[in-house]
């Protein structure tokens, strides 16, 4: 088996807020936007604050204001960088999915519910599958839906 090598850009402390957080992730979200792959990697314990960091508090009152996680605050940047661009003239057509990897479980958390499984709530697990495709990784059989607001797909993100 290959070994790999880690390093950390950053690792925060419990006493930082939401927005010193997002300080250090939006320039990870304008790398993408740029065209850089990127990835924002919260690990830790079951009720270490990953959820809470990734969404805001509970019940999704953090969506919008001082308490937004990454995911909301990201999503606007998204937006507003969008916004701006199609005053100078572009167009965009984005679309979006939700992946959660969970105990090596892939789950497709915007499955129809028809295609459900029992067990999980998402798509059974044989359905989704990644793979290599000319340098990109792609999860197959993952859902896509088109957005047109960070409202939108702040909604479907269940926020």
């Amino acid at each position: 088996m290959p070994s790999y090598t880690f390093d950390f850009d950053r690792v925060f402390s419990k006493d930082e807020d939401q927005a010193s957080v997002f300080s250090e992730i939006s320039k990870l979200v304008q790398s993408a936007l740029d065209g850089y792959k990127v990835c924002i990697f919260a690990y830790g314990q079951t009720g270490s604050g990953k959820t809470h960091t990734m969404m805001g508090p509970e019940g999704g009152a953090g969506c919008d204001g001082d308490s937004s996680g990454v995911i909301p605050r990201s999503i606007r940047q998204v937006f507003e960088n969008c916004s701006a661009l199609e005053a100078q003239g572009w167009s965009f057509n984005l679309t979006a999915c939700f992946l959660e990897i969970y105990n090596d479980t892939l789950r497709d958390l915007l499955a129809a519910p028809s295609l459900k499984s029992k067990k999980d709530g998402g798509k059974d697990e044989e359905k989704l599958d990644i793979h290599h495709e000319n340098g990109d990784t792609i999860v197959r059989n993952l859902t896509y839906v088109p957005v047109s607001s960070a409202e939108q797909l702040l909604v479907i993100g269940a926020c």
